[in-house]
């Protein structure tokens, strides 16, 4: 229900700012009494503007699709609220789709109409078609843009779980090819950059029990040294922590202990380690990778607003917005100028032609007295299959380097 209405409201605050009815498009028309400049600001100024009621709607129904499926409870089951909710939004996507189509197939039929010498008054009608069009094609990328924004919380929590499970394979991978002395009671084997593998062994032929851990009291070990004292390969002690706080599972491997690691959600680890002259008591907390928390998860790779390297990706993701879109704005210019120029190279060869045939210079300045159609140098003109070719492979041609700044910067984020 939240991405049903969210879509319908999306959809209501398009048409208002897009369609000819109503007062934003209205009052950039009347901007063009004065030049084509103020044109230019007022029509920027108000997109600009429109954007606040879509994403407003995507704000509340994230919120509401969230607290409706018990969210503050359990998080995994209102980001499944959220991802119900775009699928709610796109429900409707035969119909937006239909309205999408709408906009180009009326914008062809005013170019067949005037291509074909129908009156003036039948482009008239078709140009109302036309902005109809218009308007319904800016509808269905709202809806597009609405469920891409309500499964981007899903698809990011996604990611995250992926991460965590490959954590654990991880894990479990190092502790059964590392060349160490396992002991007979639950122990961890640091793997290094603040993750552990963690063995629990199996007792009367049951198999043994492995998990990952990951470092969550970096500010207790910031003065201990402990990067500088523990090494891949390390083992150390380990207990589960019962929910309730106390601890449990060291000595000799039991169901018990088995039991208690496979329930518990951090890990109590304890080492001595020798470091230079005197040798460090640790005793740290680690959260399991298998029960631990997306937020789990989230502090152990430190993404906060307080990280600087957080905040510089959001800045760069902003900034890739702006500059992907003038990149493209600018390859659209370039495609422009090139079909700019094979029609003004057509028009000079048809100009020929009707010289040819005996038009005078008059009729010739007079585009209306034309014929529709004439051959000159085995070509006929106007030549529509150049100009058509010029379009697309222009539009494929320049929109490589933008692309490749998009995987670039994907690549760029995985390393």
């Amino acid at each position: 229900m939240s991405g049903l209405v969210a879509g319908l409201l999306i959809a209501r605050a398009t048409e208002y700012y897009t369609s000819y009815e109503y007062k934003p498009t209205r009052s950039i028309a009347e901007q063009a009494v004065t030049g084509p400049a103020t044109v230019i600001i007022g029509g920027i100024a108000v997109g600009m503007k429109s954007t606040w009621a879509s994403l407003l709607t995507i704000i509340v129904a994230i919120i509401a699709a969230f607290s409706f499926c018990n969210g503050p409870e359990h998080f995994l089951l209102g980001l499944y609220g959220v991802a119900v909710a775009a699928v709610g939004m796109l429900a409707t996507l035969g119909i937006t789709l239909a309205t999408d189509a709408y906009g180009p197939i009326a914008d062809n039929a005013g170019g067949n109409a005037e291509m074909s010498g129908q009156p003036s008054f039948v482009r008239q009608r078709t140009d109302t078609l036309d902005s109809l069009g218009n308007t319904t094609a800016a509808i269905g990328k709202g809806f597009a843009i609405g469920s891409a924004g309500l499964t981007a919380l899903a698809l990011f929590a996604a990611y995250v779980q992926i991460v965590q499970q490959q954590i654990t394979t991880q894990s479990i991978k190092f502790a059964q090819t590392s060349a160490y002395t396992a002991p007979a009671f639950p122990h961890a084997v640091y793997e290094g950059h603040g993750k552990f593998a963690i063995v629990v062994p199996g007792v009367d032929g049951k198999p043994a029990y492995m998990d990952g851990a990951m470092l969550a009291d970096r500010a207790q070990l910031a003065g201990q040294h402990f990067d500088e004292v523990m090494s891949p390969g390390a083992v150390l002690g380990a207990a589960a922590i019962h929910p309730h706080g106390h601890s449990h599972g060291e000595g000799a491997a039991d169901v018990t202990g088995v039991d208690a690691f496979r329930d518990s959600r951090k890990y109590m680890l304890t080492a001595s380690v020798s470091h230079g002259d005197h040798t460090d008591e640790l005793e740290f907390e680690v959260v399991s990778s298998r029960e631990g928390s997306l937020a789990d998860v989230m502090a152990f790779y430190d993404v906060t607003l307080t990280n600087p390297s957080v905040l510089g990706g959001l800045f760069v993701g902003v900034m890739l917005t702006f500059l992907f879109c003038a990149m493209t704005m600018s390859a659209v210019g370039r495609a422009a100028y090139a079909m700019m120029g094979e029609c003004r190279r057509q028009f000079g060869k048809m100009r020929e032609a009707f010289r040819k045939q005996g038009m005078s210079d008059a009729q010739i300045a007079d585009p209306e007295q034309w014929p529709k159609r004439v051959e000159f140098e085995g070509v006929q003109y106007p030549d529509y299959a150049t100009c058509v070719s010029i379009s697309t492979a222009g539009a494929q041609r320049e929109m490589v380097v933008p692309s490749m700044l998009a995987v670039l910067e994907i690549g760029r984020a995985h390393v």
